[in-house]
């Protein structure tokens, strides 16, 4: 007996248009619609006949991952975690082989089990879910549980405001061909009065002001929460979407401990990556004055996120390889602050660099093909330690920078990351296949102007981000 999951429907068409690619007349009636269901441990495709046959891959590592081939319009597969972003690709061929018609579904159980329930019950990022179909010629969003006053959400594409959109789903239509795109749906909860009287108060104070402006209030008003998914459109053939794959069974891209530890000379795919987080303060220079010491603190002077800067208040690194089943080792190489500048007030510069002893990994958690950890991240100004009358003494200018989230990572590249940080400096998150193979930003937040939002008592932005590594523009396997 099968029990019924809260179901969705996802429909998407894909116009078919007469080109020398497919060497064959169009038929208008020659398009996928297709139905996304569970059944609480499987994902059900069922789609329209199309064609005379069809194929579906996952998105693996390094290659695609063949999982089925034949002449039904429907195919389940099972035992699958429920938490994990999956993304299958649904080929529909002619009699003579060749592709009429292509989709790409990026989805999840929990996304599908949660979708009668829209609105989240309570503010809590981490059970948000998003689900996309792209297409030639489309991409298609669909979320579910973003925390939000109303049905009314703000939709972003690579860091780009786009539109306010009513619902739950938005279709982009203006798309090129292989190109990543970064989507963020954004919701906003209206914190209660004597919270928002409480945060006044104490930005007047960290501010040395008696009145703040009207665009400020407005921003201490709400809680804000943020879904973002990265999702790489088609290449514009849609035959070479399909020549890039490999028939290989899901088992030739383990690797049994062994078999990693032994001196073997045949070569073993190990998927490994790397998720490096960056803070950095935009200006070249901010006026926080720590009276009678210094009048300004050095900034970075970047707008825009970079992997390989050097201009930066933190760097974090963490890397995973995976050898096969929970055989996967964790390491977090890297915590490291970038210098730090102090203007005295009566000529000079001093320089130093914040410690990173309270940044550190906890929760480590693994599991088949799949690890889990929680990441701390509280780092304070150097420079609130001075030296005056011959003693040593510290004075809060500014307060540290924080963040806290949980990251798992899967073997096949997925990811799904979820947490809150402060909402000044900026933030950036990069997944790269370890060995610097292919790179991709996941996550951008662009501070606010005013650095008296560093502290968490007034502003902080709850985020999660899903996908796969396969989404970057250069994809490991090509």
């Amino acid at each position: 007996m099968t029990i019924k999951f809260q179901k969705s429907i996802f429909f998407l068409t894909a116009l078919l248009t007469l080109t020398l690619v497919f060497n064959e007349p169009a038929n208008a009636n020659e398009q996928l619609e297709i139905e996304i269901d569970s059944d609480g441990s499987s994902i059900i495709l069922d789609w329209n006949s199309v064609g005379v046959s069809y194929e579906i891959y996952q998105k693996g590592a390094k290659v695609d991952t063949f999982l089925w081939s034949g002449t039904v319009s429907n195919f389940t597969t099972s035992k699958l975690d429920p938490q994990k972003p999956y993304s299958f690709k649904l080929v529909a061929k002619n009699k003579d082989g060749k592709v009429i018609d292509f989709l790409q579904i990026n989805t999840s159980l929990n996304y599908i089990d949660n979708t009668s329930e829209k609105i989240a019950s309570k503010q809590a990022i981490n059970e948000s879910y998003i689900q996309s179909i792209v297409s030639k010629d489309e991409i298609v969003l669909d979320w579910t549980k973003i925390p939000n006053d109303n049905t009314t959400y703000e939709v972003y594409r690579n860091g780009e405001f786009i539109k306010e959109v009513n619902g739950f789903k938005y279709i982009d239509s203006n798309i090129n061909n292989e190109e990543t795109y970064r989507y963020e749906i954004k919701g906003k909860v209206k914190i209660h009065p004597d919270e928002l009287k409480n945060k006044i108060s104490e930005l007047k104070k960290a501010q040395n002001s008696s009145k703040l402006s009207e665009d400020i209030i407005r921003k201490l008003e709400y809680d804000e929460y943020s879904l973002v998914h990265n999702v790489l459109s088609l290449k514009t053939d849609l035959q070479k979407n399909v020549n890039t794959f490999k028939k290989i069974s899901s088992k030739s891209l383990s690797l049994s401990s062994s078999q990693s530890q032994s001196a073997s000379s045949s070569y073993q795919y190990v998927p490994s990556y790397a998720l490096t987080h960056y803070t950095w303060i935009k200006d070249s220079k901010v006026d926080l004055p720590l009276w009678p010491i210094y009048y300004a603190y050095g900034g970075d002077g970047r707008n825009t996120p970079y992997l390989f800067q050097d201009d930066y208040r933190t760097k974090v690194v963490s890397t995973a390889k995976f050898y096969g089943g929970s055989n996967i080792s964790y390491s977090m190489p890297v915590t490291k602050a970038g210098t730090s500048y102090g203007y005295r007030i009566g000529g000079g510069i001093d320089v130093d660099h914040a410690s990173m002893s309270d940044v550190y990994p906890h929760s480590i958690n693994k599991y088949s093909d799949k690890i889990s950890f929680d990441t701390h991240h509280s780092v304070s100004n150097p420079m609130q330690k001075f030296v005056i009358r011959g003693q040593v003494e510290t004075k809060a200018v500014s307060p540290p920078i924080d963040y806290d989230y949980r990251s798992s990572l899967y073997k096949d590249g997925s990811y799904s990351i979820s947490g809150s940080h402060d909402n000044t400096p900026s933030h950036a998150i990069y997944i790269s296949t370890y060995g610097g193979d292919s790179h991709c930003l996941l996550y951008w937040h662009d501070s606010w102007e005013n650095m008296s939002f560093l502290t968490g008592l007034f502003i902080s932005k709850d985020f999660k981000v899903s996908g796969n590594n396969s989404s970057c523009p250069y994809p490991y396997y090509s």
